[in-house]
Formats: C-alpha cells, sequence, structure tokens
C-alpha cells in the first residue's frame, strides 16, 4: 500500500503517525498486569492468613482469562498453550501470557498454611507492587497531560492554517473577479495574503516537527519504561518466591519452577513482539526506535513520511499569476525629510497594482511599513539630487484608521536598476508631479 507522495506535501495534510492513543494503551496495559500480579500476591496472603479453601479464590483470581494478554505474533494473542506443553517449551516460549498460566496452575498446589511469610509479606512485597503501580499511574498522567498540550498546540496549528488557507483563496477569488481598473483592499490582496499564509504554514511545519519529535520520545520512553517495569517485577517476584520456597520443599520446587519461568523472559521480549504488531503504527524509525523492522515487517511498504519545508509544500493555487509580484527587489529609501541617511527595505508591486514596503524578504515579515494604491499615486525623477534617485508621492493604506499622504524617496543601486523601477512605476501611478506640485513638495 503505498502513499501519493503528493498528498503528503499538502499544507493541510498531516504526514504524523500518531501512535499516543497507543502508548497511552500500552501504559494501562502494564498498569493491570501490576494489579493482576498484586492481586495474586495478595491472594496468596490471605490464603496463608485464613484457610485452604483461598487457594481456590487464588487459582480463580489467577486465571488466564482475567489476566492481560500480550501479543506473541503479528496477527494479534495467540491461544496460550497448556501446561504441558509449556514445560516441554523452549524458553522462547516463556512470555507473560504463559507464566500466567503456569502460575495458576502452581497455585492449585499449594494447600498447606503459610503463616510464617505473611508479616514479610506484608512489609515489603505488596508496597513494592503498590509503589510500582503508582508510578505507573504518575507516569500515564503525566503522558496524558503532555498530550493533551502538544495535540492541541498541533490542532491550533493547523487550524489557523486553515482559517489563513480560507482566506487566501478569498483573496484569489475576490481579485479574479475584480475589474481591471478597480481598487480591492490590500487585506485581500494574493500576495499579502499568501505572505500571511506562508508564515503560518511556517510555523504549522514547526510545531507538526515539535509534536512528531515528542510522538518518537513518547514512544522511546515506553520501550525504557517497559523494561524498567519488567525489572521491577522481577525483583518484586523473585522476592515473593524465595518466601515460599522457604516454607516447604514442596512449595520450593514450585516457586523455583514460577521464578525460572518469569525470568527466562527476556527484558524486550514484549517489546519486540509489540514491534512486530505495531510497527506500522509508530512515528520512530529504525534509526531512532532500535529493532522497529524485522524481516516480515510491512513497514517498508508505508513510506516514510517527508521532511517539509516551505519550499515542498503545496496548497490551492501557490502559484496562481496573481501571486506573482509585477517586481520586486531591495531600494534605499531616505528615512526621513530632514535626513540624508538611507536604508534599505524590501518592495513589492502586485498584479492588482499596490505597493508593499516590507523590512525585508522573509515571509515570516507580515506586516508592510508602507501601502501605495499606484493609480492614486504620482512618480518623480530625483537625479539632481541623487543619481539614481526618485520619489513616489500618495496615501499610505497602511494603517486602517488613518490614510495619510506620503512620500517615499528611493534610490536604485544602478542605472538599469533605476530605469526598471521608474518605468513600471510610471506606467502603474498617475500623472507624473507637474512643476507646482514639485516645487510644493520640495
Amino acid at each position: 500500500m503505498s502513499a501519493d507522495p503528493e498528498n503528503s506535501l499538502g499544507l493541510t495534510t498531516s504526514p504524523i503517525r500518531n501512535s499516543l492513543p497507543l502508548i497511552s494503551e500500552r501504559f494501562e496495559k502494564y498498569r493491570q498486569l501490576v494489579v493482576c500480579m498484586e492481586a495474586y500476591i495478595h491472594d496468596h496472603l490471605t490464603i496463608v492468613t485464613t484457610s485452604i479453601k483461598s487457594h481456590e479464590k487464588l487459582r480463580k483470581s489467577t486465571s488466564i482469562d482475567s489476566v492481560v494478554r500480550f501479543e506473541t505474533d503479528p496477527e494479534g494473542s495467540m491461544q496460550v498453550t497448556e501446561t504441558s506443553e509449556i514445560e516441554h517449551a523452549g524458553s522462547h516460549d516463556h512470555d507473560i501470557n504463559t507464566f500466567f498460566r503456569l502460575l495458576q496452575d502452581q497455585t492449585e498446589s499449594l494447600i498447606k498454611q503459610m503463616s510464617l511469610a505473611e508479616t514479610t509479606m506484608k512489609s515489603q512485597v505488596i508496597p513494592q507492587l503498590k509503589g510500582l503501580q503508582s508510578s505507573i499511574s504518575t507516569k500515564q498522567k503525566e503522558f496524558s497531560h503532555l498530550c493533551h498540550t502538544h495535540e492541541k498546540e498541533y490542532k491550533l496549528a493547523l487550524q489557523q492554517t486553515m482559517k489563513e488557507l480560507e482566506h487566501f483563496e478569498l483573496s484569489i477569488s475576490k481579485s479574479e473577479m475584480l475589474p481591471e481598473n478597480a481598487k480591492s483592499d490590500f487585506r485581500h490582496d494574493p500576495y499579502f495574503s499568501k505572505r500571511i499564509l506562508m508564515s503560518q504554514a511556517d510555523a504549522q511545519l514547526q510545531s507538526e516537527q515539535k509534536f512528531l519529535n515528542f510522538i518518537q520520545k513518547s514512544e522511546t520512553d515506553l520501550r525504557l519504561a517497559e523494561i524498567q517495569t519488567m525489572q521491577e517485577l522481577k525483583q518484586v517476584f523473585e522476592l515473593f518466591s524465595s518466601i515460599l520456597v522457604h516454607l516447604h520443599e514442596d512449595y520450593s520446587k514450585s516457586f523455583q519452577k514460577l521464578n525460572s519461568h518469569f525470568q527466562d523472559i527476556p527484558n524486550d521480549l514484549e517489546w519486540s513482539r509489540f514491534l512486530k504488531v505495531y510497527d506500522n503504527k509508530l512515528a520512530s524509525t529504525s534509526e531512532t526506535l532500535p529493532g522497529l523492522s524485522h524481516p516480515s515487517s510491512n513497514r517498508d511498504s508505508i513510506p516514510e513520511p517527508h521532511e517539509r519545508n516551505l519550499e515542498t509544500v503545496t496548497f490551492p493555487n501557490r502559484r496562481h499569476f496573481s501571486t506573482v509580484p509585477i517586481l520586486e527587489g531591495v531600494l534605499a529609501r531616505k528615512d526621513g525629510k530632514f535626513s540624508s541617511k538611507m536604508s534599505s527595505h524590501y518592495y513589492v508591486i502586485t498584479k492588482n497594482r499596490f505597493l508593499f514596503e516590507f523590512n525585508s524578504r522573509v515571509c515570516s515579515n507580515t506586516q508592510p511599513n508602507h501601502v501605495f494604491f499606484l493609480p492614486e499615486c504620482t512618480v518623480k525623477d530625483l537625479v539632481d539630487s541623487g543619481p539614481y534617485r526618485f520619489k513616489l508621492h500618495g496615501k499610505d493604506l497602511s494603517s486602517a484608521f488613518i490614510k495619510s499622504s506620503k512620500t517615499l524617496v528611493l534610490e536604485a543601486s544602478s542605472e538599469d536598476e533605476l530605469k526598471t523601477w521608474y518605468n513600471v512605476l510610471s506606467e502603474l501611478t498617475g500623472l507624473m508631479y507637474s512643476s507646482q506640485e514639485s516645487r510644493d513638495s520640495d
């Protein structure tokens, strides 16, 4: 099953494999495992302090049907084998599922009192399991909080992008329906709308990468948490087993078998099986998460997400003709009427005959310093005051409330650049300055 590479570049298409719900379920599964283990040992304590009838309750509470099931192959959990098969199977069949089945059978053989072990089980074994359960619950709460925060941030970024994309589409539609010589609101200028959209797209991609990093880190943290949980469970069960081993020789043999079975389970066995079943749902790669790929995996048929940037993402009308400037470039501008200092700014003339001035050409700079509708402006050559200077006079539309007249004294870097800008501005503006206007403005 192959994905369309073009779709993965769509601005509103999320390429992230969100495994956070799967990780949350995995934490709950291990918490339930600890709960089951605690219930089993607590039932042993009840048996020790009451009577042999409690052993029946113990056997029932450790029934394989009530235990958390773990994956054993890519198709899902397999039927746990019978005890006789377990005893003759190799260590590769030692897992959590078979362990609980063996535990149930061994429980049925416990028929004598265990009063000498009661104090130790109450003071050491049970508290450790409760502490482990509390630790897993705390990790669950912290993970849930972080999930909510990161998902909310990412969704807000996507929503804002959709909003700006709708505004951009609207500006395209209005631009296409605008009469040739009509004046439009510069806020609906396709170039300006696209510039804002590109800025939001950049913010979205950063949020997207942050969200992906969080998912990959969560998967790595899950792996470490599983191994740590297995190690602690082994330690707890080691102590529990040793208590019962010393009660009686028969009990010793029984629990030595249980402990041997449990200790034979590799720390990463369940993790490796988890990868075999869910590797195509995890966002990590084999480089960031060891053991992710295996021979029977279908992961190769699912393409990894592309590294996205503003040059590769696509969205409708990105290359629409109305978004391509008539002319753009860097010009020097006189800072004030009585100042001789010149500073560089980025200027753009759009298809709708707006002139925008920005501090730079980067798309994150979306607030123009000045906006002029060129048909309502005049332009004059200022060769006498500078080699490549000219000035533009008109109303500055950049403020939503104040539309004041403004004169920009601009300077090109060469004669060719001066001719290019001057000719385009002359064609798009109104009449040239009259002699009287020139004197008045000077």
